[in-house]
């Protein structure tokens, strides 16, 4: 069996529209073998003098042999029954006539390439070919062809330049499903009748056949997409297109071509000779026959299609405010297109690629709501005013203009780039590159043709889902006073006020169980009462923490082993505060009749000494959780305030401390299960308990090995390459995928290495 090769031009075998993924993580070993005697080969003589070769391989025959070595072959060739795959038959004019046995699965790529005077080739009945090969029958003199029944993919270029050809026709029962790119460009077909079971007629296929007056489609006709200029230079006067067709475009077949689909079909319809989809959401494209000079899209439309205008007649269109995207190229090299507008109140938000490049465009206004105008938008225009609607969203401006087209200095007022808005964000500046530096002269960058970013900071704190389950965590832009987290099904609503940040920050906060026995909280704990975890990073000194709670209640804080009540109590708002410079578990109840009150200026917590008490906590800069692995692993912890850590507990097991400053802790996490284990922080000054700080993980899944024993000349089938596809895509944590490939014993040193 021939080896797995994959190289540069596979993707052109399939077409565009196929896309293969693979991914190697290993190298597997080849065992040649010993090496065996080879066989010795079979001359077969052709009709007008010369021969080919029919060769084996040792003991292992492979299917009575390869066809090669042809070039001398005149007159009429006939390939053996038996032998499987047929090569090297290009670059011969003396070659007038071949026949395939039905045995014959394979044929190699430029297999009759420029074989002029090759008129014929027969395929015997009940053939077993599935593919005619990359530009296998290009440049030859056929003059007729019958695609036999059992093929399904005729490859790109198979039969361009078959000048002669003017009949094509497919055998009865058809399994015919892809027909590439240019597979007869520039061949003399008058018409084609398209197999039912075809899907892909793909880019440039039948383009340059100037006798093409008739393309039919049967009534149960499965296809799906026509390629760009797929039947451009044609003399197609009509083509009905059925229920199954998602993508097509009108420019790809003669301007003067009478178009219909299917009334059936879910995907397309055409309106007015424009084609839409069939919601009439999206303009796929404009006929370039129309003659009209301008042209109002339809309020229904939220997006206009890549080269959707392309080679029309327009000078001016309107785009209404429902459109949000514009694709690329929709406009491009509309050199007669001289005035767009935009309704009030547009929700455009990207101007893609090219979009009015090469137009004759003086002036334009870009709509508030545009957030990007993507590469070389508005490239080569006689632009002289560029205006920014006020309050501008936008955020990139990649290239959109060049000094060719926009003749501007800083001190020309054709350009003045606006002071874009963000909900949530305060604007800092333009940079040449994302989250770059600010550059001092953004009207240069755009002039010089560069692409130019907004730089933001946040000014509000943004709330989302925590890591841990249940909780919910709020990202602190720098400068920040105070930061709100919302109450959920289980967490009560929690403000925080505290000194401006210099740094960002966070805040997290989780529904935790109550620490201590009943008989030890000093509150009173109803169904209603909630304890939460708050952990705060990047913020420094005393933080007023609030709860909801009854005008009546305090906030207990869990600190040296005991609730206490934190000092400065308030209630405002319906939340009960106190200020605390120590974080872990909160609790807002109303104080227990027996026990007294602790409300004052500092807690008193029995389990410490005075010296204690005065100690500070520790803190840690994680901002984010970290994962690790169920097999163990090292874990370093950063923060302040280390020196005086004596012992760390993770899911209450002691760890083996490996590194300690006062500033970083090592510390040796043993294999455990998967999920959120406590992290107990002993201190001189107290226990900190640290709750969803780390997730353990599985670590990647074994390695996977595939073995495909399928191939179309030196390539795998469609068949296998859909496998490895499935394959590489499952979910799973990690996919780390093997090839087995098995070459013959008398390979070449080149063969082993593709």
């Amino acid at each position: 069996m021939r080896g797995l090769h994959f190289d540069q031009n596979l993707l052109a075998t399939f077409g565009r529209k196929l896309t293969v993924i693979l991914a190697m993580a290993g190298l597997m070993a080849v065992n040649l073998g010993p090496l065996e005697a080879k066989a010795a080969d079979t001359v077969v003589s052709c009709s007008g003098g010369g021969s080919f070769t029919v060769s084996t391989s040792g003991s292992e025959i492979i299917a009575q042999g390869t066809v090669d070595d042809v070039n001398t072959c005149a007159g009429t060739a006939v390939i053996p029954n038996g032998v499987t795959k047929v090569a090297s038959f290009k670059n011969n004019p003396n070659l007038l006539r071949v026949e395939i046995p039905a045995s014959v699965s394979s044929l190699e790529w430029f297999l009759f390439h420029n074989n002029t005077n090759l008129t014929a080739v027969v395929f015997a009945p009940n053939s077993s070919l599935t593919n005619i090969s990359y530009a296998a029958f290009a440049n030859t003199g056929l003059t007729t062809f019958e695609v036999p029944a059992s093929v399904t993919m005729i490859e790109n270029w198979a039969f361009e330049r078959t000048y002669n050809l003017t009949s094509l026709t497919f055998a009865p029962q058809s399994q015919l499903k892809w027909i590439g790119a240019g597979a007869f460009s520039s061949a003399n077909l008058t018409s084609v009748s398209v197999p039912d079971t075809v899907t892909n007629i793909e880019t440039f296929a039948f383009r340059r056949n100037s006798s093409l007056t008739s393309v039919s489609f049967g009534p149960n006709s499965q296809l799906t997409t026509i390629g760009e200029e797929a039947f451009v230079d044609t003399a197609l006067a009509s083509i009905a297109l059925g229920s199954q067709v998602q993508f097509f475009r009108l420019s790809d077949v003669p301007s003067n071509t009478s178009i219909s689909i299917a009334s059936n079909n879910p995907h397309l319809a055409i309106r007015n000779g424009v084609l839409f989809d069939r919601a009439e959401t999206k303009l796929i494209s404009y006929p370039t026959s129309s003659t009209a000079s301008s042209y109002v899209v339809p309020s229904s439309v939220r997006e206009i299609g890549e080269s959707a205008f392309a080679n029309s007649q327009i000078t001016s269109i309107n785009i209404p405010a429902s459109v949000s995207t514009i694709g690329n190229f929709a406009f491009f090299a509309l050199r007669g297109l001289t005035a767009v507008t935009f309704s009030p109140n547009s929700t455009l938000t990207v101007i893609g690629r090219n979009a009015f490049s090469h137009m004759g465009l003086s002036s334009i206004e870009i709509p508030a709501s545009v957030q990007e105008i993507r590469y070389q938008a508005f490239w080569e225009n006689p632009l002289t005013t560029v205006t920014f609607e006020s309050g501008s969203k936008i955020r990139l401006i990649a290239a959109s203009f060049d000094h060719r087209g926009l003749a501007l200095t800083s001190t020309t007022p054709g350009l003045t780039l606006p002071t874009p808005s963000r909900s949530g964000y305060l604007f800092t500046g333009w940079s040449e590159s994302e989250y770059g530096s600010a550059v001092a002269d953004s009207l240069a960058s755009v002039q010089n043709g560069r692409n130019i970013y907004a730089l933001w900071e946040a000014s509000v704190p943004s709330v989302s889902t925590g890591l841990a389950p249940g909780s919910q965590e709020a990202g602190i832009p720098r400068g920040m006073t105070t930061a709100e987290l919302p109450a959920t099904a289980n967490l009560p609503k929690v403000n925080l006020a505290f000194t401006a940040t210099s740094t960002p920050a966070s805040a997290t906060v989780a529904l935790i169980t109550n620490p201590v026995a009943a008989s030890d909280t000093p509150f009173l704990v109803t169904s209603t009462t909630k304890f939460v975890d708050i952990q705060v990073n990047g913020i420094t000194g005393p933080v007023t923490v609030c709860l909801d709670g009854a005008p009546t209640d305090e906030v207990f804080h869990f600190y040296g082993g005991a609730w206490v009540a934190l000092p400065q109590r308030s209630y405002v708002n319906g939340q009960v505060c106190g200020v605390t410079s120590n974080f872990s578990p909160f609790a807002a109840a109303a104080l227990a009749s027996s026990a007294p009150s602790q409300s004052g200026p500092a807690p008193s917590t029995p389990a410490q000494s005075p010296q204690a008490a005065a100690l500070p906590m520790p803190t840690f800069s994680i901002i984010n959780r970290m994962k690790v692995s169920t097999a163990g692993q090292s874990l370093t912890l950063q923060g302040s305030n280390l020196s005086d850590v004596s012992s760390i507990k993770v899911g209450g097991t002691k760890v083996k401390i490996l590194k300690h400053t006062s500033g970083e802790i090592v510390i040796d996490l043993p294999a455990s299960s998967e999920g959120y284990p406590t992290v107990e922080v002993q201190h001189a000054g107290g226990v900190m308990t640290l709750y969803g700080m780390i997730q353990v993980a599985k670590p990647y899944e074994l390695t996977r090995t595939l073995k495909i024993t399928q191939f179309v000349g030196s390539r795998p089938t469609l068949a296998g390459i859909s496998a490895l596809y499935k394959t590489y895509r499952v979910d799973k944590t990690a996919n780390i995928l093997n090839c087995v490939m098995t070459v013959a014993s008398d390979a070449s040193a080149e063969q082993i290495s593709n």
